[in-house]
């Protein structure tokens, strides 16, 4: 394809909040942390090697009776998430990556599962991280 010598309306999101298809025999929560799987749709975060984590599910959605992409949610992301401590996380791990214990906790640990994103504070309402 040649480029474009002419003025362009290119469709644009502002990248904060973007639907995703969810995963056949899924069910997520609101608020909680989801990840895309290896086929590409939406899942639960949980303690897995081949997930990306995407961010926050913006609503509850029930797909355990359909197939791939039958539904879709809004999605968060690239903001800061108040994420539940497995108690392994600290100070020190300001500005390293923390990983997915399940879809609302994050640990310090790299025990064979995805990154959750990179931790910005902890406090007394969780690990901050950026997803």
């Amino acid at each position: 394809m040649a480029a474009t010598t002419l003025d362009r309306n290119t469709p644009r999101r502002d990248g904060l909040k973007t639907p995703f298809k969810v995963a056949g025999g899924e069910l997520i929560p609101a608020g909680v942390m989801v990840c895309v799987n290896a086929a590409g749709f939406l899942v639960n975060a949980s303690a897995a090697p081949d997930l990306i984590c995407i961010g926050r599910s913006d609503a509850r959605v029930d797909n355990t009776t359909g197939a791939d992409g039958d539904i879709a949610v809004q999605v968060e992301h690239r903001r800061l998430f108040a994420w539940d401590n497995d108690g392994t996380v600290d100070q020190t791990f300001i500005g390293k990556p923390v990983y997915i214990a399940d879809n609302h906790t994050v640990s310090a640990t790299d025990a064979g599962t995805s990154p959750a994103g990179t931790c910005f504070m902890v406090d007394d309402l969780g690990v901050w991280t950026l997803a």
